[in-house]
Formats: C-alpha cells, structure tokens, sequence
C-alpha cells in the first residue's frame, strides 16, 4: 500500500525532536492516525495499522493507540474495531476517539448533550476523558472558560471531562 506521506521521514524526524517534548508525542499520535486512517477508509484491512503497531509498540504504545482513536472518529468507522485490539490499549483508543471529536465536534456534542451513539456506555468515561483534553487546548488554559464549558455537560461526565483536563 503506498502511503500518502512518509511514515518514514515522520519517525525520522521523532529522533531530532526531545521525548519529553510534546511535539515528539504529537508526532508519533499523528503518525498512527494517519496510518490508521489510510487503513480504516481503504479497500485494505485493518492489519495494515496493526502490522505498523506492532512493529513499533515496544517504543510507543500508549500513542500510537491514541492516534488510532483519532483514526477512528475521522474515518467514522464503528469502534467494534476495538475487538481487535489488546484489551489493555482499548481505553487509549477511545480516549484518543474522544479527543478529536472534542476537536472537531464539539458544537454537535454540546448541542446533543451526550457522546455519539457509537461510544458504547462501557466507554463513555474514556471518550469524556478525551474529549476533556481537547477542552483543556481548545480553551488554551483559561481556567474560567473551561468552568463554563465542562459545567454545560451533563453531571455523569464531568468528573471524567476533569480528569481529561488534568492529563493534558
């Protein structure tokens, strides 16, 4: 499968970038995300995204499954892909899920008052947590916006949109 970058340049760049930088993990994320994308919204199979993941997971794990739930909402591929994944990882990638819906749609998840149909009960927690990191970015820090916005979520997910904050 040709990719549409160079998952090769991008790792690349990864080793002139500090781990404890957050671009370096933005880049990793993104990397995954791109790859699962290419391998949810193709006629290819999803081994392809897995195939990549194994090969770096030792190293990355927790971001590489963050960049897959990224995948995941952009595709707007059903979250049963999570069967296939280790049961260990599964929360990172609906928390990655979360995050980008938090990004790109936020309006639609206030509006509705409640996370998307495809996020199973079992998984609302992860994806609040998710989408409570992208309110922390979205808000760039200012602490009385956060208050306004997380206070217009119904009272079950607060506590999880708060925990999303405190990881970003």
């Amino acid at each position: 499968m040709r990719l549409m970058f160079s998952r090769k340049r991008m790792l690349s760049f990864c080793m002139f970038t500090s781990r404890s930088s957050a671009m370096y993990w933005l880049i990793i994320e993104g990397v995954s995300a791109g790859v699962g994308y290419q391998s949810l919204s193709t006629k290819s199979s999803f081994d392809y995204w897995l195939s990549f993941y194994n090969k770096h997971k030792n190293q990355h794990a927790k971001h590489l499954n963050l960049g897959l739930g990224w995948a995941i909402n952009k595709s707007n591929s059903s979250l049963e892909i999570l069967d296939k994944i280790d049961p260990i990882w599964k929360w990172r990638v609906v928390d990655g899920y979360g995050y980008r819906a938090g990004l790109f749609q936020r309006r639609k998840i206030q509006r509705n008052q409640s996370a998307p149909d495809v996020v199973k009960p079992e998984w609302k927690s992860a994806f609040y947590q998710g989408f409570g990191r992208s309110l922390w970015y979205t808000s760039r820090g200012n602490i009385d916006q956060l208050l306004i916005s997380i206070n217009s979520y119904p009272k079950n997910a607060v506590s999880d949109l708060w925990r999303g904050v405190g990881v970003a």
